[in-house]
Formats: structure tokens, sequence, C-alpha cells
């Protein structure tokens, strides 16, 4: 027990010219005392402390206790005030130091510092009457930090405090209790959501009043009820579940077009689709490009997100995805590029590049050092056009993908393997080539052409075996090359052999590895790996697809924001886009029609958007953040992005296709 007591120190000190051990006499030092005790300066009758002192010279002690001269110590042997007195003697005159002390008898505190540290640890949302208990906690601290407290008050505090503690009644303990909120139950970690349910309001109802039930004392039988109680709950099957999930979707998407596509007439520069909405639906310029307009890339989301739509839907928007290539239209321009047509003849393609012409077909695609048309955009442009040519059969889509595929792998792809970035990079990167796999793949089922087939195994093999991480079957982000390519680049060392480029923030040498991971990149190999495996039956491509896909939810899924539910890097803050994590989980889709256990992924993702969409859905919006709603930047309302929203209502409908399945 910390014992009470007070020690007031009042100390007069004067220099002397014989004082100091280590110090010449005609340089005086003061007289130093110190008191050696792990108590000090408290002091109780009994304690002890040991004096030291620095002076050449015999001191004198005297004091109402015990000092022994030997050791220097000193002993409290009653209580009251007097004083230690420490005087160094010779004829000279010399300080004399005065301790003046006060010293008490304290009572024993040891019971009262248990009871307080036991009622700190209670909840008081677990008891009723804890109020009392939080009056007498604050007079038991009082009587504990009063120095001079008596026994009998001391023992009154430990039986006050006592008493209240043991008739303290208890409630369900509040941790524990399940919260029910108009839409959603929670409890132990898990959620249950309304529109899962077909009898959600009748259990709420039952949950409130057990909830309010005073009778309950222990967790234990709370705890069965509830459980009980959850157990009643009938799920919607799953055609109702998709539906719910169509409708979600459905409205999102429709909101995503109207907000930011406008049809303009060619004076007036063509029909356009902006980039960014504020809170009033205004459109404003992107605060990272400068530009109202958006980029290609997010064009193709809204290409695909249309092309989705009219593919789970009974209504028809044909109109809208043609529109959407009609504004994709003028970021598209013509080149030729040497030694891929026949017999190595030059060869023309029409190809997309980042930025928007205000002529149609008739941008700069070339653009500085050939960089402005970059492949991995083509990719996903193609395979929106081949989506769009399965759903409607019109070959002009299936001419695009035929050429943009011949574009990407002819002129796209390095003699030592995988995809370049564009034309003008020696990076070949992750998100190039393994989507390119299924695209391949796609072609070679459309087209019945088998050299499709032999591109989507060439680059699925180099980026399996370059890019992979095979600790835990993730994919790095990119590998720089070793020579130099056609288009003049940068060089920073005279030596072709030994490059460093620059590309965008990165420095890129002689054949390193960025081992960045991003979760589209592996979502890709998922995709690319379950394409292979039902083009030719091999095992081992949907082997590698699970591995990647349970290893992605592992690296990437982040279950620590908020219990229950798992969040992905592009969600709540994140650092990267959502649509990187729309491209995992379309790998985790492409799997689950091979795999039924991936479900448990893709529950997760309905999980965390029922959340977001229920508690925070505005005007056909939920906010890029879905565990903390509308927030600022990127995630405020007054700031929403294209490719965001284009991405949630894609991750929506792609979950109704789940349901439905």
């Amino acid at each position: 027990m910390k014992k009470v007591f007070s020690l007031i120190i009042a100390a007069a000190l004067a220099l002397s010219t014989f004082c100091g051990c280590f110090l010449f006499k005609e340089q005086p030092e003061k007289v130093k005392i110190t008191i050696d005790s792990d108590l000090a300066p408290e002091l109780n009758i009994g304690d002890t402390y040991k004096l030291i002192y620095t002076c050449e010279q015999e001191v004198t002690v005297t004091c109402n206790g015990k000092f022994n001269y030997v050791t220097n110590v000193f002993t409290a042997e009653k209580a009251g005030n007097f004083e230690i007195k420490l005087a160094a003697g010779s004829e000279q005159t010399y300080n004399e130091v005065k301790v003046t002390v006060t010293v008490i008898a304290a009572g024993d505190k040891s019971e009262l510092e248990r009871l307080i540290a036991f009622a700190e640890t209670l909840n008081p949302d677990d008891y009723y009457g804890f109020d009392a208990v939080t009056n007498e906690l604050a007079f038991s601290n009082s009587v504990l930090s009063d120095k001079s407290v008596t026994q009998t008050r001391i023992d009154g505090a430990v039986a006050s405090l006592d008493a209240v503690i043991k008739s303290l009644r208890p409630k369900v303990f509040g941790t524990k209790k399940a919260a029910v909120e108009e839409n959603s139950i929670s409890y132990g970690g898990e959620h249950y959501f309304k529109t899962y349910y077909t009898n959600f309001d009748a259990i709420a109802s039952e949950i409130r009043r057990l909830n309010a039930d005073d009778g309950i004392k222990l967790f234990s039988e709370y705890n069965a009820k509830i459980t009980a109680l959850l157990k009643k709950l009938v799920k919607k099957d799953g055609k109702e579940l998709a539906e719910m999930n169509f409708q979600r979707g459905t409205l999102m998407a429709e909101k995503v077009f109207d907000d930011y596509y406008v049809s303009r007439n060619i004076l007036a520069g063509g029909n356009i689709i902006y980039d960014v909405l504020d809170e009033n639906g205004n459109h404003i310029k992107n605060n990272a490009t400068g530009n109202k307009e958006t980029d290609f890339w997010s064009l193709t989301a809204i290409f695909a997100l249309m092309v989705r739509l009219d593919s789970v839907t009974e209504k028809s928007y044909k109109d809208k995805v043609d529109a959407v290539i009609d504004a994709m239209a003028y970021h598209r321009g013509t080149r030729n590029d040497n030694n891929v047509g026949e017999n190595g003849a030059p060869r023309e393609f029409r190809v997309y590049g980042v930025h928007r012409s205000r002529i149609k077909d008739h941008m700069d695609v070339v653009g500085y050092l050939g960089r402005e048309s970059v492949f991995d955009d083509q990719v996903w442009a193609a395979q929106e056009f081949l989506n769009a040519y399965n759903l409607y059969g019109e070959k002009s889509y299936l001419d695009s993908a035929v050429e943009l595929t011949e574009y990407i792998y002819l002129v796209g792809r390095c003699e030592l393997g995988g995809i370049y970035w564009g034309q003008g990079y020696i990076s070949r990167h992750a998100c190039s080539s393994a989507p390119f796999v299924k695209l391949a793949v796609m072609l070679a089922k459309a087209t019945g052409e088998g050299k499709y087939l032999d591109w989507a195994k060439d680059v699925y093999d180099w980026t399996y075996s370059t890019l992979r991480d095979p600790s835990d079957n993730l994919y790095y982000d990119l590998i720089g090359t070793r020579f130099k390519i056609d288009s003049p680049v940068p060089d920073s060392s005279p030596d072709w052999q030994n490059p460093k480029y620059i590309e965008g923030n990165e420095i890129i040498g002689n054949g390193n590895i960025d081992k960045k991971k991003y979760s589209y990149n592996s979502g890709s190999m998922v995709s690319a790996g379950v394409a292979l495996y039902e083009a030719t039956g091999e095992a081992h491509y949907l082997e590698e697809a699970k591995k990647t896909a349970y290893s992605a939810r592992k690296y990437f899924g982040n279950e620590k924001v908020k219990e229950g539910f798992v969040v992905y890097p592009g969600s709540d803050g994140g650092t990267t886009y959502g649509w990187f994590d729309l491209i995992l989980f379309k790998g985790y889709y492409d799997l689950y029609n091979h795999d039924k256990s991936a479900a448990e992924l893709l529950n997760e993702v309905q999980n965390y958007f029922d959340y977001n969409y229920i508690n925070y859905a505005k005007d056909g919006y939920i906010p890029t953040s879905g565990l903390s709603g509308w927030t600022d930047g990127r995630n405020s309302y007054g700031y929403r992005v294209l490719m965001d929203h284009s991405t949630n209502a894609d991750v929506m409908l792609l979950l109704g296709q789940f349901k439905q399945d």
C-alpha cells in the first residue's frame, strides 16, 4: 500500500571554503543534502531515510528520531513536527541544513485501493443503479488522496463502496446486446439486413422486447434467447435477393449515365461524358487532371457498366451503349506500325488515346513519345466490345475487338514476353498483360481462331512466371525491359544495356521488378486462369486461379475497420480506386462459376455494399467509403467522380448476377 505522509523541506544553503570532496578549498561549494528512499519525499512513522551529503567535515544530526552515524540512516519514531539538523563542525562558520518534517500515522488503505480498482473495471451499462457506484468512487478516491486521513475514515469508505457494489443489479451485458436498427440487426459480429429476410420486422420487434427485459441477468441466458430468435429469420430466395441488387444497380447506373453524359452537336464538340459532379449536379473540373471531360480509362468503366446493365435487365440500353461508344470515338485515332502486317509490312490500327480531341476519329494517338495510347486501356475497351457483340450480335463490335486485340499483341508484346504498358514505355505491366489473357480467350471463342488462344497462353505463362510472387500467388505491378525499343525514350545512361527510364513517378531500371501489389492485377489473373480452364479443360489453370483469389482476400481484405465487415483498399479512404477492387470481384465471380466455395468471398462484398446502400444511399449514389459514409475529397457528395460511381453501380449489378445464380 502506498503510504500517506507529508514532507516539507526548507533548506538554507551557503558557501564553504572547506566543503567539496573534489574541489579546491578556495572554491567554496554548497552543502548538498539528498534523501535516498523509494518513498521520498513521503514519510511515515517507522520509515527510514538515508541522508547523503557532500561535505568533507564532520556533521551533527539533531532530530526527534534515530540517526545512525555509520550508515547515515534516519528513522522516524513518532508523529509530529520536528527538525533534522545537519551541520558541519569546525572552527570556521559553516552552513547548516534544517529539514522540517511532519510525520503522520497513516492508516491502511490497501482494501480501499482494491475495491476502487475493482469498481473501475465494471461497465456502467451492465448494471442498474450504477450512479451510486460512480458517486461512491468519487468519495473513495478523495479519501485515498488524503495524506492525513485516519483509519476510521478509511474503514468507512471501504464499507460504503463495498455496499454499493454488492447492491448492483446486473442487466444484460451492454457490449453483447443485439443492436436493432430500422434496416439491420447486429449481434456477435454478424449483420442481418432487412432486405435479406421476409420476417425481419417481426424478429426485430422480438429482439427489442428481449433487450428491454429486466428479468434477464446473465449473458448466457440472453445469448440463448437471441440466438434462437436469429435462427427464426427466414431468408429470401436467390431471385428476390438478385432482384434487390438489380433494382439498386439499375437506379445507380441510370443516374450515372443521365448525370455524366451530355448530348451535343458537332459544332459544340460532340457528345461528351464528364468526370466530376458537385453537390448540385454541375460538371466541375477534376482536381487531378484539371479537365471537365473524363479520360478514356473512365469511359471504359461506364462502357462496361452500360453493357452489363443491358445484359441483366429486360429493358434495352443499347442506345446508351452506342452513345458511350460515340463519345469514345473522340479519343480514337489512326496509327501505322511497322513490321506487324503481312510479310512485315506496316499496318494501320484505329486505337484509343488517353485524352479527347474535338473531332471524332482524329485523336493524335501517338502523342509524346507514343505514350498517348496505352495498351491496358485498349484491353478494357476490347473486352466490352466483345461483350456487346455477344449481347447484340452486331459485327462492328466484333471488328473493333479484333482490331484492338491484334494491336495489343502484335505491337505491344515484348520479345522477352509480356505486354508493354504502352507505346513509348519500356516496362511490361501486369495491368496490360493479365487482362489481355481473358480478352484473347473471349476472342478465340467468338471467332473460332486458335491463334488468339495461343496468344492468351503465351501472355499468361509470362505473367505467371515473371510477375507472380511465389510466396502468396499474388502479382507484382511491372518489370523493366533490358533493351531499347523502336520508339525514342529518354535515356539516362549512355549504355542501352543498362538503362533507367522515368515513367510517371517511377524509375524503372534494367529488368527491375516493381513489387507493389494491386487488387486488380491479381483479380485479372484469377479471371485469366478461369478463362483458360474453360477453354482448355486444364485443371492447373483453375487451381492457380483459386490460390490467387483466396490469397487476394487475405492480403487486400481488411477486417479491422469495422467488426463483421471486410473492406478492400479502394474503399474507406484507401489509396487505390474502387475500380481496382471491382476487377478482383469480377475474378471472384468468374471463379464462383466453377468453385461454389468462392460464394463466401462475394457474400462479404455483398455485406459491405448492403451496409453502404442501406445507410448512405442518396439520389442513386453511394459513397466510396461504405462504412463511414459521405465525408470529403473523393468520398464527398460534392465531388462525385465518374470512375467511382460507375464502379459502385457495376458491383451492385455483379452481385445481382451472383445472387441470381
